[in-house]
């Protein structure tokens, strides 16, 4: 389970975000504001089974964030020392992500959901959305081909190192 939350980052965020709201109810009587991951509602519904019915131990999900802080560190090479190690990202999510880096506007939208990744892990505030041409299932895409540590990782790659011109050099 610590291998799912640990490249499934929303799913973790929300993890977090659960704990947080627990917290703050548990000392102030009133629920912290929520915040919307792209995580369905029946997702967010076993996130809540998972911690409030199974009592997760404490220390879940503080492991869950040092792994996602050393992948982001490290990269996502170290996802293969997992005691079940994980395979890296699949062609074809080297190819959506490549295909969504010829667009600017595509590339901007990742790059938001790449700077709100490290928000939510460095517990800072979220960037705000940027607006742009893009509708709502373009954004659902591009949020699923980034669900993914490894896949973030591939994209932060290749972000930086310029444009990309096609799925060969993958």
């Amino acid at each position: 389970m610590t291998a799912l939350f640990s490249t499934q980052y929303w799913l973790l965020a929300q993890v977090l975000q659960e704990l947080k709201r627990e917290g703050s109810t548990s000392k102030l009587g009133a629920s912290a504001p929520l915040c919307s991951y792209p995580v369905s509602a029946e997702e967010r519904s076993k996130v809540r089974d998972l911690l409030w019915e199974e009592s997760l131990s404490s220390a879940f999900a503080p492991r869950c964030v040092a792994i996602v802080r050393y992948v982001r560190e490290h990269g996502a090479s170290a996802l293969a020392h997992f005691p079940h190690p994980l395979s890296p990202v699949s062609v074809e999510q080297r190819n959506a992500i490549d295909s969504a880096l010829r667009s600017p506007i595509k590339r901007t939208y990742m790059q938001y959901l790449s700077e709100r990744f490290d928000a939510v892990f460095d517990d800072k505030v979220e960037p705000e959305e940027p607006q742009l041409s893009l509708n709502r299932k373009e954004q659902r895409q591009l949020i699923r081909a980034l669900a993914d540590i490894r896949s973030m990782m591939y994209f932060r790659e290749r972000s930086k190192s310029g444009p990309v011109k096609s799925h060969a050099s993958a």
